[in-house]
């Protein structure tokens, strides 16, 4: 359908993570379709009022790292 999935991670300490052992740690919890394909890490997951993901935030975020890639 065109679209991958990406996982947006904040870490808990300031260590600097590879996406290979990100993707390992997945694979371990998750069937191999589900794992993210890449990683993108921030410093804080933006959440809604009640809590929830705010995913138009997230999209955006993405959409942004892949201009950027592209160019």
């Amino acid at each position: 359908w065109g679209q991958e999935v990406i996982a947006l991670v904040a870490l808990r300490r300031a260590t600097k993570r590879a996406d290979s052992d990100l993707e390992a740690h997945c694979r371990q919890h998750l069937a191999g379709y589900k794992t993210p394909r890449s990683f993108v890490l921030v410093d804080q997951v933006v959440r809604q009022p009640s809590g929830k993901v705010d995913y138009q935030w997230a999209q955006r975020l993405v959409e942004g790292e892949s201009n950027r890639q592209q160019r």
